[in-house]
């Protein structure tokens, strides 16, 4: 699962190409987590339009909770996915799966109790 995550991060950071050359890592996290929570999921139209993105997301996460999860896996995370873990800790459960990865394949974006 860890690996799975760790994919869909890559993805998401690296889906600008052209503002990855200009930009830090983090700011590019932040620029995309933006664009992205505000966004709304596609056919998803029951009586009106759908919720942004952000409203299927649990709130980010304290850094001691984080450092935990790295010590227990003991693996350290990268920057750009503690950068993102401190936006959203996961998402809800029974949302649809939010990352894409290769072969246009969704899932879900795991909170840290989740990670094993």
């Amino acid at each position: 699962r860890v690996e799975c995550l760790l994919l869909g991060i890559r993805a998401l950071v690296s889906l600008d190409m052209a503002r990855a050359a200009a930009t830090p890592a983090l700011s590019r996290v932040k620029a995309l987590w933006s664009e992205i929570s505000s966004s709304r999921l596609p056919g998803k139209k029951s009586g009106g339009d759908a919720p942004p993105v952000s409203h299927y997301l649990h709130e980010g996460c304290e850094p001691d909770a984080l450092a935990k999860v790295e010590e227990r896996l003991r693996v350290p995370f990268p920057a750009a996915l503690q950068e993102l873990f401190s936006l959203a800790d996961g998402q809800q459960v029974g949302s649809p799966g939010l990352l894409i990865v290769p072969k246009n394949r969704n899932l879900q974006f795991l909170s840290l109790r989740e990670v094993k």
